[in-house]
């Protein structure tokens, strides 16, 4: 089993590979450009906790293991800070009686008992949603208790401007989860679906699961190429791996506007993240024949173009974006605002590319045979369902 195959087995959450096959390649895997697809990935603390969950210490390489639960700690303590952010700014609003929810990183993490792996990524930032009406009246009362704009940051369309205090921890206060979606409709959708859960002594607002894989959807689509890594697949598929209900045609109906190549799109990349999380969307019309993607063929790939072209980061982000327009199903990328001659030589560079995947594609037996999937678990709605959130906690 390839470096690239064996961790998408290592991480896949349901459905994977048996322990003891995956100890034994461990065992006799090369470290060479693991650590370096592990960096581009941006998953060492998932794969960390993954090993350890499976009893895999002493079959992964030493020098790795020591370098993954490394990282793991630098995550982890960042991770403990951004939590006490996010208690002290629920806090705030809460005293304020200030309607609020909160969003992406912090929201999967207050969810982790009840989503696998939901705390196993690096979160740098507190994401809160926030009546669109009293944004600014709440960015504005924070700064009159001591936080301050984040020097360098925008003030887009579905949130202002971040905020920091003493803790370097930026807090955005959102709108909407992207500038396309509608601020009004988004909190309505978000506020009335909302569940309350416990967290670090608190009980803070989150969103549905429904409205959890939908934002990280969206989010996936705004990132472009970059969404195509593990990191970004990471928070659909722990929300696709969990016993919790989705309403599918909810999704259906929110992924099915726009252009017919952004739907695709989505479709795919939302079927690559259960792909990933070992289920099949089984309730989702649209997503029926829908080719995922292939990642042991995709992190082999990337394992093999780190290992021999670490050292020439223009080659190395070449081919591996090439890849991922191909994953992707794009045949360019988007070279609307540049100059003719840029636009040649982008062109180009990710023909270039995709020849070279593909080329490498079919030189030999990789396919994605062996990944097993189950159906995705509907066993029930998320625990501590209530309706819409107020300011404070239900009784």
């Amino acid at each position: 089993m390839a470096g690239g195959r064996l961790i998408a087995e290592t991480l896949r959450l349901q459905a994977g590979a048996v322990t003891d096959r995956l100890g034994h390649t461990w065992h006799t895997a090369a470290p060479e450009g693991l650590q370096s697809l592990i960096d581009y990935e941006r998953c060492p603390l998932w794969l960390y906790r993954k090993i350890c969950d499976l009893g895999l210490e002493d079959a992964v390489p030493a020098g790795l293991l020591d370098s993954l639960q490394r990282q793991s700690r630098v995550l982890s303590a960042r991770n403990l800070l951004v939590d006490a952010q996010a208690v002290e700014i629920h806090r705030w609003l809460a005293q304020r009686e200030i309607p609020h929810i909160f969003l992406k990183g912090i929201a999967l993490r207050a969810s982790a008992p009840l989503l696998p792996y939901g705390d196993a990524r690096a979160t740098n930032d507190v994401d809160v949603l926030v009546p669109p009406d009293r944004a600014m009246a709440v960015w504005e009362a924070l700064q009159e208790s001591g936080y301050r704009p984040v020097r360098g940051t925008r003030h887009p369309a579905h949130h202002v401007s971040a905020l920091w205090n003493e803790a370097r921890v930026a807090v955005e206060i959102h709108t909407s989860i992207a500038p396309k979606v509608d601020a009004l409709d988004m909190w309505e959708r978000t506020s009335t679906h909302a569940h309350w859960v416990s967290w670090n002594g608190e009980r803070v607002p989150v969103p549905s699961p429904t409205d959890m894989l939908w934002h990280t959807v969206v989010h996936a689509m705004r990132g472009g190429m970059s969404s195509w890594r593990l990191r970004y697949f990471q928070d659909a598929a722990v929300v696709l791996a969990a016993s919790c209900d989705v309403e599918w045609e909810e999704i259906e109906r929110r992924l099915g506007g726009g252009a017919p190549a952004d739907r695709d799109r989505a479709f795919r990349w939302l079927a690559s993240a259960a792909a990933l999380a070992g289920v099949t969307l089984t309730a989702l019309r649209s997503a029926a024949g829908v080719r995922p993607c292939n990642f042991p063929v995709l992190l082999g790939w990337r394992h093999w173009v780190a290992t021999h072209f670490n050292e020439h980061p223009r080659v190395f982000r070449v081919l591996l974006e090439g890849a991922s327009h191909v994953e992707a199903g794009l045949l360019m990328p988007d070279v609307a605002d540049l100059s003719a001659f840029r636009k040649f030589r982008r062109m180009g560079t990710a023909f270039a590319g995709q020849l070279a995947y593909r080329s490498w594609c079919a030189l030999g037996p990789r396919s994605i045979a062996g990944w097993t999937t189950t159906s995705a678990p509907r066993t029930g709605p998320m625990p501590e369902s209530v309706p819409p959130p107020s300011a404070h906690p239900p009784p």
